[in-house]
């Protein structure tokens, strides 16, 4: 059994909360890059929508976990688990990862600017089967979902550089600090306290997002 989550019980509630604000979140990102998509036809902002939608259903996933299958355990610490036999809680946290690594990944390849199902096939062939060989699977999980914010980060960042525009600004502070989010993980994933900077951090990268595409939609708004 593998432990997916460390939550001090005083943040029990707290991170379902924290969980179905971000799921609310990524899913106001969604729509409103079908909004902008609307208006634009721009397959990018497509894509860019559907990663996002993955991302909602991953917190829901999450947040039903955090609702039905916390594991207490010593030192007022609670955990989700990663067990070895089919149960319900393994399938939910399953669907969950799957989620999560197919958000990041359609994340990644818009930021490709390629129409080549193969690559997008391949990029998530490659993500599951270093996540099913690894023998730290939640450090993989993290790894995998940071890389693919590190290369959504970096383009972001040329496009300030090429534009220096205050939209594309924003989007790129909120890619930081969804990148900043995972990489926590990977420094102590273990950590109750880190799990709770990470969330805050992740709130934050959500308000930059949010605000970048209302910029977009207000600016659409006024053109008409």
């Amino acid at each position: 059994m593998t432990q997916l989550h460390y939550i001090p019980s005083w943040f029990f509630g707290f991170n379902i909360a924290f969980e179905m604000i971000f799921m609310l979140a990524a899913a106001l990102v969604a729509l409103y890059s079908y909004r902008i998509y609307k208006i634009s036809s721009q397959k990018e902002i497509k894509l860019f929508g559907i990663s996002f939608a993955l991302l909602s259903a991953s917190y829901f996933v999450s947040s039903i976990i955090s609702l039905f299958f916390i594991s207490a355990l010593e030192g007022n610490l609670l955990a989700i688990a990663i067990h070895r036999i089919l149960n319900a809680q393994n399938i939910a946290v399953a669907s969950y990862i799957l989620f999560l690594i197919l958000g990041h990944i359609t994340l990644l390849y818009t930021t490709l600017r390629v129409e080549r199902k193969r690559i997008y096939g391949l990029l998530i062939a490659m993500a599951f089967i270093a996540i099913n060989f690894s023998f730290n699977k939640v450090f993989m999980i993290y790894f995998i979902s940071s890389l693919c914010l590190l290369f959504v980060n970096y383009h972001y960042y040329m496009e300030f550089i090429k534009r220096k525009n205050k939209t594309v600004f924003l989007t790129f502070w909120g890619m930081f600090f969804l990148f900043v989010s995972n990489v926590i993980f990977l420094v102590q994933e273990s950590s109750a306290t880190i799990y709770v900077i990470s969330h805050v951090t992740e709130l934050i990268g959500y308000c930059f997002i949010a605000s970048s595409l209302l910029r977009v939609i207000k600016h659409g708004k006024k053109k008409k």
